[in-house]
């Protein structure tokens, strides 16, 4: 019988079962999680990754040493940017045999929230869908991986996985546009959006453009707590469009969770109550 390699790997990690305890506790810790999933994952073919309370999954396309080297890496760089105090626990390595089973595993990454009943993210910053919907920008090279081995798995798949999926296509009040900072950082994968990071300056200057047409420049400099002088120098620089169309994403979902009045975890900003405006532009359904 033909013995054929592996897609893939499915790995999860936790912290040592001697002291288990919630990996990432806040907003921004999630961020800076997902920050380092992207940033070391590209070149071990990450597929799929999902930050849940007290552990985390990925999906690696790449053999069984290169998803070694990626978890050794990951847990150092966890262990330095969230100043955990204890080690991780052994990684478990299972091999992803068949398409199925590839995509038995992303139902199970993407849908951590629900089958242990947590509503700790309700964005889905602490994985990579924001990325594929294309509500934020830092991991959509994760796209390419999907369309060569899910090519079935498509954008209405993958917004059943977003609480607010609905309502990514549908426009928004100008009074959403108060969210702009949170999306932001959202966007930047930052707890705030200040400071020069090079994601940091590429979304605030998306956000000028967005912002400036509905607003104008003084609002929109005291909205993102910067000058004049510099909401004007920004719009003299072309702005990402991909980051633009992630900042209206990222504005809508807050937005729809702000109309519904859902809940959110403790240290997630709370949006301001909708209120009524024109509306900015928008695909309707």
């Amino acid at each position: 019988m033909a013995v054929f390699a592996p897609i893939g790997w499915h790995v999860t990690l936790r912290l040592d079962r001697d002291h288990d305890r919630v990996i990432a506790t806040t907003v921004g810790q999630v961020r800076t999680a997902a920050d380092r999933f992207l940033r070391l994952g590209r070149r071990f073919g990450l597929l799929a990754f999902g930050v849940a309370d007290t552990h985390m999954h990925a999906l690696l396309a790449c053999d069984r040493p290169a998803a070694g080297r990626f978890v050794h890496d990951l847990e150092v760089s966890l262990r330095h940017h969230l100043e955990l105090p204890i080690p991780f626990a052994p990684a478990r390595f299972t091999p992803v045999e068949t398409q199925r089973h590839l995509r038995d595993s992303l139902r199970y990454v993407f849908g951590q929230d629900d089958p242990h009943g947590l509503q700790r993210d309700p964005f889905r910053e602490g994985t990579n869908l924001p990325d594929l919907l294309g509500a934020r920008t830092e991991g959509c090279w994760t796209a390419a991986g999907f369309a060569r081995l899910m090519p079935r798995v498509g954008r209405p798949e993958l917004l059943r996985y977003m609480p607010w999926g609905p309502d990514l296509e549908l426009p928004a009040p100008t009074s959403a546009l108060d969210l702009l900072p949170e999306a932001g950082a959202a966007v930047a994968l930052v707890p705030e959006l200040t400071g020069r990071p090079e994601p940091v300056v590429a979304t605030r200057r998306a956000a000028v453009h967005l912002a400036v047409p509905h607003l104008g420049p003084a609002r929109t400099a005291r909205l993102l707590s910067i000058g004049r002088s510099s909401v004007h120098r920004l719009l003299r620089q072309p702005a990402d469009p991909a980051r633009v169309r992630a900042l209206t994403l990222q504005v809508r979902m807050r937005q729809a969770s702000a109309t519904a009045g859902r809940a959110l975890p403790s240290d997630w900003p709370s949006p301001p109550p909708p209120g009524p405006g024109p509306r900015w532009p928008g695909r309707r359904r």
